[in-house]
């Protein structure tokens, strides 16, 4: 059976690695060594980031050595770069800053990718120990939130209620359409703020309406995420309305819409905000 036919049946090792990353992070983080150094791009980057890199690179290659890993912490060029049919997506670290501020909102993200569409990805909270996996397999979909005491349940998104909208938002990088929502732009919507990949987690397990993200991201911010939230009956669109895919690994993603209700016509809420 190839790896194509598979990719659910490749979800419990890849939470034991994600897991295995979140204790890398967690020795550092424990021993208050949050201090960052700064990448060319002008990024942070801690011994955390480095740690679970490592785990999660070496632990992807021994599970799939045919599959090419793409990871933040890789040296590569911040240049245009074809990405292959299929590979792995990895932010060994996502929220390095709310790592370094020590707010607990950091995830592992792990993401596999194929011909531009994520279809496994696992999210784990290092702090909390609660994980969150998707995978699609033909028509089939399986999306789950595992807590750190091993209890799982099957995540699904939530109808949405036009007249009370729940936006999910960055802690750290609200643009302006966020800030025009949280100043009451848009009636009936309340804005939640979440660093890194949580903000999609939200949507997933019904605690959020959609996520709303118009500053700059990487690939391997959104991927593992995107993948939980499609599992789970949600959608991620380009605010222009076409799918969000991923093509070049180490390009911007473009502004994006998470929703819970893949039919959910965003365009008055776009308007509203970019006019408050």
């Amino acid at each position: 059976m190839t790896l194509r036919a598979r990719p659910t049946h490749l979800l419990p090792e890849v939470a034991s690695l994600c897991r295995d990353a979140a204790s890398a992070i967690l020795e550092v983080y424990a021993a208050g060594a949050s201090q960052p150094d700064w990448k060319a791009d002008g990024t942070p980057i801690t011994a955390a980031d480095r740690a679970a890199h490592r785990v999660l690179v070496a632990g992807l290659r021994a599970l799939t050595p045919e599959v090419p890993v793409i990871s933040e912490e890789d040296a590569v060029p911040r240049r245009a770069m074809p990405g292959p049919d299929l590979y792995w997506l990895v932010d060994p670290l996502d929220g390095t800053k709310e790592f370094v501020k020590r707010t607990g909102e950091f995830t592992v993200n792990v993401a596999l990718i194929d011909e531009g569409r994520p279809v496994l990805g696992v999210v784990q909270a290092p702090v909390t120990g609660t994980l969150w996996m998707g995978a699609e397999q033909g028509d089939t979909r399986v999306a789950a939130r595992v807590a750190a005491d091993g209890e799982r349940r099957t995540l699904a998104c939530r109808p949405l209620d036009p007249s009370h909208i729940r936006v999910a938002a960055s802690r750290s990088h609200g643009g302006r359409l966020v800030e025009a929502i949280e100043a009451g732009a848009v009636p009936g919507a309340e804005v939640v703020r979440a660093g890194s990949s949580l903000k999609f987690c939200l949507v997933a397990e019904g605690r959020a309406d959609l996520y709303l993200r118009d500053g700059p991201t990487m690939p391997w911010d959104t991927a593992a995420a995107h993948c939980v939230l499609a599992c789970a009956g949600g959608a991620i669109r380009e605010l222009d309305g076409s799918p969000l895919v991923y093509g070049d690994p180490t390009r911007r993603n473009p502004p994006f819409l998470a929703v819970a209700d893949p039919h959910y016509d965003a365009r008055e809420l776009l308007r509203l905000a970019a006019s408050g």
